[in-house]
C-alpha cells in the first residue's frame, strides 16, 4: 500500500569467515543478546567505538564490549553513505553530523507538544507500539514450519532503481517522525489483542530479517480502521488495518502484506517522494542554520525542521504512492516473504480478493490492481521467487489470529485518499 522511509543507505553485508579481532564501528548500533533484531537490547553502541568480533552468522556478528557480550548487525561495520545526520535538508555535498543525543534532548518534548497542538493528535498513541516485544522463542516456533532461504536469496537478483541517498536522519529524529505519522494514521489506537499483536509481530520479524534493513526492530500494529489499508512509517512502524487483516486467509498472505510495507521502507520510497517535493533548503541555508546549533535558537530551528519533515511525510502518505514504487514494493515484498519461507503467490490471490472488495482503486496514484497482479505474477516467474517447500499455513493463521482459516468478509469498506 503506502510507505515512507527515511534512513541510512543500508545494504546487507555478509562477513563470511570474519576472524576474531578488534573492529571499529562505522555506525551507531545496538548490541543484542542474540543474532536478530527481536532479541533484547543489551547496550547502545556509537560509531567510532571498538568491539571484539567473532565469525559472522549470516548477517549478524558476535561482539564483545567492555561491558558485555552479544551480537551486532554486520552492517554496523560498514560506513554509511554521505548525508546529513540532522534534519535531512541537505541538497548534496559532504556529510554533516550533529549528535542524535543532543537532538533528542533538545526536541523531543518541544516537538511533541507543538505538533500535537497544531494537528490535534496524540503522539502517545505510538507508545502503544513501543511496548511491543517479540519473544525469540515465538520467532523460533514460527520458523520451525518454514524453509528459510539461504542468506541473500533472492534479493540480490532483483533489479533496483538507482538511488543516491544523500538524506540521512539520526535514529532519534526518525523515531520522532514515526511517532507523528502513527498519531495521524491511527488516531483511534490499535486492536487490543495480545496474542494477535505477538503473532503479527513475530511474522514481521521473520520477514524483516530478509530485508535490507534487517537490523531494524520493526513494530507492527493493527489499527481499528475497517478500510483496506497498510502503511510503512519512519522508524520501522508498520500499520495494517483491521479491514485488511479481515481479508487475509493465511500466514503467507499476512507475511506478504507486511513485506510489502517493509519494502517501501527499505527501498526509500518515501524518501524519493520527499526529494521530489523539494522542500529541503539550499546548502548555504543549511550551513547558516547549523552555525546556530550552539546558540539559544537551536531547539527552535531543529523543532521547525522536524515539523516541516513530519508535515511533508504525512502528505506524501496521504497522497499515495507512485506507480513505480507500488510495483517495486509488490515484487520486493514477495521476494522478502519468499526468502522467509512463504509462498509469494499468496500475494497475488490476496490482491485478487482486494480487487473484489475494492474495484475502485482506493489510492489515486496506485496502478490498477489488474496491472499490479500481472506485474507481480511475471516478476515471481522471472526471478524464480517460488520454490518447493514454501508454506501458506492456513490453519496456523486461523488459530493464531483467533478465527478459522478462510473466515474473511466478502466485501470491505475502502478508504478514500
Amino acid at each position: 500500500m503506502r510507505g515512507w522511509a527515511i534512513g541510512r543507505g543500508i545494504c546487507i553485508v555478509f562477513l563470511v569467515g570474519l576472524t576474531a579481532g578488534a573492529a571499529e564501528l562505522q555506525r551507531n548500533t545496538t548490541l543484542r543478546s542474540g543474532p536478530g533484531a527481536y532479541f533484547p537490547s543489551l547496550e547502545r553502541l556509537t560509531s567510532g567505538g571498538a568491539v571484539e568480533t567473532g565469525e559472522a552468522t549470516g548477517s549478524w556478528v558476535p561482539a564483545r564490549t567492555a561491558v558485555t557480550n552479544g551480537w551486532i548487525p554486520a552492517v554496523a561495520l560498514t560506513p554509511p553513505r554521505a548525508g546529513i545526520d540532522y534534519s535531512g535538508l541537505l541538497n548534496g555535498g559532504d556529510a554533516i553530523s550533529v549528535s542524535s543525543v543532543d537532538i533528542a534532548a533538545a526536541t523531543k518534548g518541544a516537538f511533541a507538544a507543538s505538533y500535537s497542538d497544531r494537528h490535534e493528535v496524540d503522539l502517545q498513541v505510538a507508545e502503544q507500539l513501543e511496548v511491543v516485544t517479540v519473544s525469540p522463542s515465538l520467532v523460533d516456533m514460527l520458523a520451525q514450519r518454514l524453509d528459510v532461504a539461504p542468506a541473500g536469496w533472492p534479493g540480490d537478483r532483483l533489479p533496483r532503481r538507482p538511488f543516491d541517498n544523500t538524506i540521512v536522519l539520526s535514529s532519534a529524529s526518525e523515531a520522532l517522525l514515526g511517532h507523528a505519522m502513527v498519531a495521524h494514521m491511527a488516531p483511534d489506537g490499535f486492536v487490543q489483542n495480545r496474542q494477535l499483536m505477538n503473532y503479527v509481530n513475530g511474522v514481521g520479524m521473520l520477514v524483516g530479517a530478509r530485508t535490507e534493513r534487517y537490523d531494524w526492530p520493526y513494530k507492527i500494529g493493527v489499527t481499528r480502521d475497517t478500510s483496506v489499508n497498510g502503511f510503512g512509517m519512519p522508524g520501522g512502524y508498520i500499520l495494517i488495518s483491521k479491514g485488511y487483516l479481515d481479508l487475509i486467509q493465511n500466514e503467507a498472505e499476512l507475511a506478504c502484506v507486511i513485506a510489502h510495507e517493509m519494502a517501501h521502507c527499505s527501498l526509500y520510497h518515501g524518501l524519493r517522494e520527499f526529494k521530489k517535493r523539494e522542500i529541503h533548503r539550499r546548502r548555504d541555508e543549511v550551513f547558516a542554520e547549523l552555525d546556530e546549533i550552539t546558540g539559544d535558537s537551536s531547539t527552535i530551528a531543529i523543532e521547525a525542521d522536524l515539523n516541516r519533515l513530519a508535515d511533508t511525510a504525512y502528505m506524501s502518505i496521504i497522497g499515495g504512492r507512485a506507480r513505480e514504487d507500488e510495483l517495486e514494493a509488490d515484487l520486493f515484498g514477495a521476494a522478502y516473504a519468499a526468502a522467509a519461507g512463504y509462498d509469494p503467490t499468496a500475494m497475488v490471490e490476496l490482491l485478487q480478493r482486494v480487487g473484489g472488495a475494492a474495484q475502485a482503486d482506493a489510492f489515486r496514484h496506485h496502478p490498477a490492481l489488474a496491472e499490479r497482479i500481472d506485474a507481480l505474477e511475471k516478476g515471481i516467474a522471472r526471478y524464480g521467487l517460488q520454490r518447493e517447500g514454501q508454506q501458506r499455513l492456513d490453519e496456523r493463521f486461523g488459530m493464531m489470529s483467533g478465527r478459522s482459516p478462510k473466515e474473511a468478509p466478502v466485501t470491505a469498506e475502502v478508504a478514500e485518499p
